[in-house]
């Protein structure tokens, strides 16, 4: 078998790839390892940027315009007049992008694992040899095409949480050096269900130290997860690039998510889709892919901030708590969110 471009992961970066390029004519396979397409550890909240890339309402859970912020002395809510964070399930998501882009004509093949990469050609765990032109890898942190092409993952974040079979009313943030270091805590209510988890630099905090922290956070909030599935991803965040001759990098598997925040699917949509633009033209430039990058920079600055500050870390939160009390400032913080 032999296609235009093959696309290594139907994540949600892969799949707009995809999708972008068989609206544009272009041969396009999409493999994905798993039985499913969507599921993955996430907490599956968005913003008005991933909205923007037409996301239909019925699959939005929930939209919340009031957040709470929580650091060691203050709890700070903070209002909008539009919502400020949706909720999403990643499996529907992924379902819906799946559709679109075989509706747009690309193929995708689950149960396709990838096991080797040679320059014009993969081999599959089945035995299958599949030969391309372009070679596209959105096959998350640790994704084989980026090993192939020999970058390495320094900064990495380790995210974990608990599927709470029950719905919390408010969506709230935990920012607290004694359990999360660099990180932060999170309640993110969903429709049946509420994601409770964390997340930390892996170079702030080792996962068995933020396991250990997150269990005592749970109890010293008194949140029962007997009855609830525990799950923990690594997410890499660590971007060297993203176009290598015929093969790309995008989403996770590139590091284009927000090291601050570890949001990231609106950078892997965005990711994904001006990389098909550089596959359907070579000589094109992406305003869209240099803007989020500069983002990524501001939140990696805005990172360093805080590992610097060291052991008065919390007294940067309980000043970012006071001043989230003061209207105009955090309007300003609700217009970063948005843009």
């Amino acid at each position: 078998m032999h296609k235009e471009v093959v696309i290594i992961g139907a994540s949600p970066s892969g799949l707009t790839c995809g999708k972008y390029l068989a609206m544009h004519d272009k041969e396009v396979l999409i493999l994905e390892k798993n039985t499913v397409i969507g599921p993955k550890v996430c907490a599956g909240g968005l913003t008005s940027k991933d909205i923007a890339f037409g996301i239909p309402e019925t699959l939005i859970e929930e939209k919340f315009s009031r957040n709470i912020v929580h650091t060691p002395h203050y709890n700070t809510l903070i209002k909008s007049k539009n919502p400020l964070v949706y909720t999403v399930s990643r499996h529907a998501l992924g379902q819906w992008q799946a559709k679109q882009a075989v509706k747009a004509g690309a193929e995708i093949i689950t149960e396709a694992n990838v096991t080797k990469i040679q320059e014009r050609e993969l081999l599959l765990a089945d035995g299958s040899k599949i030969g391309y032109e372009f070679l596209v890898g959105a096959d998350g942190s640790n994704s084989i095409l980026r090993r192939y092409l020999g970058l390495g993952s320094e900064k990495l974040i380790m995210a974990m949480q608990y599927i709470v079979p029950e719905r919390y009313d408010d969506m709230e943030w935990f920012l607290h050096d004694k359990y999360f270091g660099c990180g932060y805590g999170w309640i993110f209510p969903h429709g049946k269900y509420t994601s409770i988890g964390c997340g930390a630099d892996m170079k702030s905090l080792s996962t068995k130290q933020l396991r250990e922290n997150f269990e005592k956070w749970l109890k010293a909030l008194h949140i029962e997860v007997k009855n609830s599935r525990f799950e923990a991803h690594i997410i890499n965040y660590d971007y060297k690039g993203s176009r290598f001759g015929n093969k790309f990098l995008v989403g996770d598997a590139g590091g284009f998510t927000s090291g601050l925040t570890g949001e990231g699917i609106y950078s892997a949509m965005l990711s994904g889709q001006e990389i098909a633009k550089l596959i359907i033209d070579k000589d094109s430039h992406s305003e869209n892919l240099k803007k989020l990058l500069n983002l990524k920079k501001r939140d990696e600055r805005l990172l360093d901030i805080i590992k610097r500050a060291g052991i008065f870390r919390n007294l940067h939160f309980d000043l970012l708590g006071l001043l989230l009390k003061n209207k105009s400032f955090a309007e300003r913080v609700v217009r970063l969110v948005e843009y």
